[in-house]
């Protein structure tokens, strides 16, 4: 498994889930990494589960009070490689943006059925739904992982250091 790339960019979110147990699934992975744990198992997953009553209550109402067979199969499932991770992460985005622009076009078209609504109303009510939805969906796939940029980083930063090999301003206070 490899928690590192659970929240990679922090594009992928529980809201993105069609599946309102994978929601409280992926809700409990990022919490439990937020907390420091890297050792994502089912035990720490039903105690971050159960801590919650609404996760709980949608768990139970998904048939799923115990989610150790989902990470007995994750084992099958999991992804080996950050490439492939984000795939995995630009797919779920996509179908969710996907769901949510079809939710939006229902929603025009029933306003286009208002004969209150005038053409002003319907096309600020497009410009602005689009955008906000657009702002939900930023995705950048020039994506790096930290290790692929610490070569850099840090001759960026030794290059700034003082004659002394101190980095930043000088201070008058003596050492």
């Amino acid at each position: 498994y490899h928690p590192e790339y659970y929240t990679v960019d922090n594009i992928l979110t529980p809201r993105f889930f069609f599946d309102p147990s994978n929601q409280c699934l992926f809700w409990a992975i990022e919490k439990l990494i937020q907390s420091g744990v890297d050792n994502i198992d089912n035990i720490n997953l039903n105690n971050i589960i159960n801590s919650n009553k609404k996760v709980q209550q949608i768990m139970k109402r998904n048939n799923l009070n115990d989610v150790t067979k989902y990470v007995e199969m994750s084992k099958f499932a999991t992804r080996n490689t950050y490439e492939e991770y984000k795939l995995l992460v630009e797919n779920v985005v996509t179908l969710a943006y996907k769901r949510e622009i079809c939710k939006f076009s229902n929603a025009m078209y029933q306003d286009c059925f208002n004969p209150d609504y005038t053409l002003d109303d319907i096309s600020n009510n497009i410009s602005t739904g689009l955008e906000e939805i657009g702002k939900k969906y930023l995705f950048n796939n020039d994506s790096v992982m930290f290790g692929e940029k610490i070569d850099e980083l840090w001759e960026t930063l030794c290059s700034k250091r003082n004659e002394d090999g101190s980095v930043g301003i000088p201070s008058v206070v003596p050492r």
